[in-house]
């Protein structure tokens, strides 16, 4: 199974934040293919308080045995329908949001905002 990684776990990977033990096991799942959005290395760049660099994202990409997605034209073609919710307007959310619906993968996020999105396939806990 394809699974899109939000930058919140990719973060919190990179700091060994222990994540939940069901998370764990989907991370340990030898079935799982795991995909990492250029959006979520963009987004960590642009937080300087992180203080990662773009090797630090790649070699976390490559220590998960992730695959780098891309920004296709049919992503934002579906980034232009999602509709707008009251409490989230983040940009970099949004996109990964419409990534994981254009892709028809689940999204693996701690970010409760995300349920919101009714087609979206949320895994956490």
């Amino acid at each position: 199974m394809r699974i899109l990684l939000d930058t919140n776990v990719l973060v919190k990977g990179m700091a060994g934040v222990k994540l939940p033990r069901a998370v764990q096991r989907i991370l340990n799942d030898p079935g799982s293919k795991f995909l990492v959005s250029v959006v979520s290395a963009w987004e960590i760049i642009n937080k300087p308080n992180l203080g990662r660099s773009a090797t630090d994202i790649h070699q976390a990409i490559k220590g998960i045995n992730a695959a780098l997605l891309h920004i296709q034209l049919f992503h934002l073609e579906e980034l232009a329908k999602l509709p707008y919710r009251r409490n989230h307007h983040d940009p970099f959310d949004r996109l990964l949001i419409a990534q994981a619906l254009a892709e028809d993968i689940p999204i693996l996020t701690s970010d409760i905002r995300f349920e919101e999105y009714p087609r979206l396939q949320v895994i956490w806990d």
